[in-house]
């Protein structure tokens, strides 16, 4: 089976969101969510895909920022448990990043419900298998995300080529 898989480098720092699919027209998987759902939603129309979930790789905010924008009833939202009050609360994230305060850094700027991934853990979605592996060591709750059938795997922030993302 050859599966349809895309990306689009997104929002400040070009984090790699990727589209996931048995193909073209049908359900999908999103990979990551940085703060530019308007972005992730023309990568999906680019292949006429309707997402049903969202794999985190990581709680840091250049790849959950934009889940509140695709999370819905009918999406669901994955992130290991060790990572989502970094998530929830990216104010400290921000501050380190931009050299200053952004807003109480105590508010909770991520609302969607987030499904808890383990390792080991197989998760079908779209057509697609995706075998969760804990990677703590970026952030405490990191996971890749690999497909055996296509030999892909999704490494979030734990391999870098030339840049994050």
């Amino acid at each position: 089976m050859t599966m349809l898989i895309d990306l689009a480098p997104l929002w400040h720092f070009q984090t790699n969101a990727y589209v996931v699919a048995a193909e073209r027209g049908g359900p999908a998987v999103v990979v990551d969510a940085p703060p530019d759902p308007e972005g992730v939603g023309r990568l999906l129309a680019r292949h006429d895909l309707t997402p049903i979930a969202v794999l985190v790789t990581h709680g840091h905010i250049d790849h959950v920022g934009g889940i509140d924008g695709l999370v819905s009833p009918t999406v669901t939202a994955y992130l290991h448990p060790d990572d989502v009050d970094m998530a929830r609360h990216p104010g400290e994230q921000l501050r380190a990043l931009l050299g200053q305060p952004v807003g109480d850094l105590g508010t909770e700027m991520i609302a969607a419900p987030f499904s808890d991934l383990s390792d080991g853990q197989r998760l079908d979605l779209a057509g697609v298998s995706f075998d969760v592996l804990f990677t703590p060591g970026h952030t405490p709750g990191h996971c890749c995300f690999y497909v055996a059938d296509e030999a892909v795997l999704f490494s979030g922030d734990q391999l870098f080529q030339g840049s994050i993302g």
